[in-house]
């Protein structure tokens, strides 16, 4: 299954200045697939360090020297790690404070090897107390849930994926349309977890499918006792079972559990969130950059990890397969999910991504619109909306009130369509924007 990563992946190998890279992400979205897939194809050997499987490991990194690390890696792997032809790739280095100490020394002192680490709930580990990061010296590169893009060529539609990759939705073409509106829809219920798709693609079995969302969503709810320390276990399953139906609206604690204390909920949506499982949206109320200035932190919505995970997680999958229309599916939050998940997916991945909606809400005059995001230096209102454009009130509103010179975008179930003030664009174009 190719991954878009593989092409940020190549240019740090050939980066002259390269730090050690720290692939960061949630659980089961393809770290080490992509990592191994990356070494297959541009180095002779790589040596796999997992110190979840092997702990006694991580010893030999308590020197902190890179030459006395490599040398005892060599030994016990029995087999050489030469520069340049060679990649050393840590997994679950967070069970390991000291491995990831040594990613700065293997930048100051050994550069000429290529080291990539990665980890599970790596985002606790690196905001432990009294735990010193190596700023400056190591890379982060996030990785998220396939793509719809990736999704199409891991069917095999790499055709089709080149249609939308170049744009050439615009012109037209019916029946390349209604083919791509299918896709979405299976995508909407398989989602983009590497193991989900690849079920899919080997079996097309759709029940298969639901039983390995399934596993993923146990495998999730079994790490809680690895940080319910932190929070009372119970808040973590209550607001992990809430957040996936909370979805696309306001998001409040008394919606959740009415009984529970808001600071609690709180504790553990947070932790939620540093797992990746859940993604919060906040609201700004600017119509310009920089986006986090009209930042309010008390008002956010949430987004699951991953669509298919949420329709499996909340029971959904038969309604978006029975619906006519993919945006009237679970009240247009499917929609809504998937434009979101497609965004973080086209983000640049060397740093976190942030989702932003616009909203005001004034006495008699609220308005909300589902995403704003930076383009070409400006910011980019953007709604998941069917039905007539003349209906978008909030749109309009945004664009009257700044005037903007960059047009909105609306993704609908539609054909492409320039409309008077912003482009309609259909679901599966979000790369282009």
């Amino acid at each position: 299954m190719k991954r878009y990563v593989l092409n940020y992946l190549n240019s740090w190998k050939n980066d002259v200045r390269r730090k050690p890279l720290l692939i960061r992400g949630a659980r089961q979205v393809g770290k080490s697939y992509v990592v191994q897939d990356f070494a297959k194809k541009n180095f002779s050997s790589i040596v796999t360090v997992d110190l979840e499987q092997k702990p006694e490991i991580s010893a030999a990194f308590n020197s902190l020297d890179p030459k006395q690390i490599i040398s005892q890696l060599g030994l016990l792997y029995n087999q050489p790690l030469e520069p340049g032809k060679t990649l050393l790739f840590i997994d679950e280095i967070q069970k390991s404070p000291k491995a990831i100490m040594a990613l700065r020394y293997f930048y100051e002192q050994f550069p000429e090897l290529h080291v990539i680490a990665a980890g599970s709930l790596l985002e606790f580990a690196l905001e432990a107390q009294n735990f010193s990061f190596p700023v400056g010296r190591v890379e982060s590169l996030f990785l998220h849930p396939m793509s719809f893009l990736e999704f199409l060529r891991a069917l095999g539609k790499d055709s089709l994926a080149d249609h939308v990759e170049n744009s050439a939705f615009r012109s037209g073409q019916p029946a390349v349309h209604e083919e791509l509106n299918r896709l979405v829809r299976s995508y909407f219920v398989v989602g983009g977890m590497p193991e989900a798709v690849q079920t899919y693609t080997e079996t097309g079995d759709l029940a298969r499918v639901a039983r390995v969302h399934e596993t993923i969503i146990q495998t999730f709810r079994d790490d809680f006792g690895k940080y319910a320390r932190l929070s009372s276990h119970r808040h973590l399953e209550t607001v992990f079972s809430a957040a996936p139906r909370l979805a696309g609206n306001k998001f409040q604690y008394k919606r959740v559990e009415p009984e529970s204390n808001a600071r609690e909920l709180k504790a553990a949506l947070g932790l939620l969130v540093r797992a990746g499982v859940v993604r919060q949206v906040f609201r700004t109320s600017v119509g310009q950059l920089p986006l986090a200035a009209g930042m309010k932190e008390n008002h956010f919505k949430v987004l699951a990890l991953d669509i298919g995970l949420m329709t499996t997680q909340i029971g959904i999958g038969g309604e978006v397969l029975r619906s006519s229309d993919l945006l009237s599916a679970w009240n247009g939050v499917a929609a809504e999910q998937f434009v979101g998940q497609e965004l973080v997916a086209y983000a640049t991945p060397f740093r976190q991504p942030e989702l932003f909606y616009w909203g005001r809400e004034e006495y008699n005059s609220r308005a909300e619109i589902d995403y704003i995001v930076q383009k070409e230096g400006k910011a980019l209102p953007i709604e998941v909306k069917s039905g007539a454009p003349g209906r978008m009130k909030s749109m309009h509103l945004f664009l009257e009130k700044y005037a903007l010179t960059v047009r909105g975008v609306r993704f609908c179930a539609a054909p492409y369509r320039e409309e008077a003030r912003f482009t309609s664009l259909p679901l599966y174009a979000v790369f282009s924007v």
